[in-house]
């Protein structure tokens, strides 16, 4: 059994403590568009949305 992301997260030494100073990140589905406008290649995008449906 894996850890939920955000508890790992919170044990990284560095990542800790932004997450404890900013709170659980949240994070929505992105719009392919917009990515590809931002410069993110086609699997760019998809590895972003994949983050995203790790956090949900």
């Amino acid at each position: 059994m894996t850890d939920p992301p955000h508890d790992v997260l919170r044990d990284d030494p560095n990542i800790g403590p932004l997450v404890e100073a900013h709170g659980t990140l949240t994070l929505s589905p992105a719009d392919d568009d917009v990515l590809r406008d931002a410069g993110l290649s086609r699997q760019k995008t998809r590895y972003v949305n994949e983050v995203v449906e790790v956090f949900e």
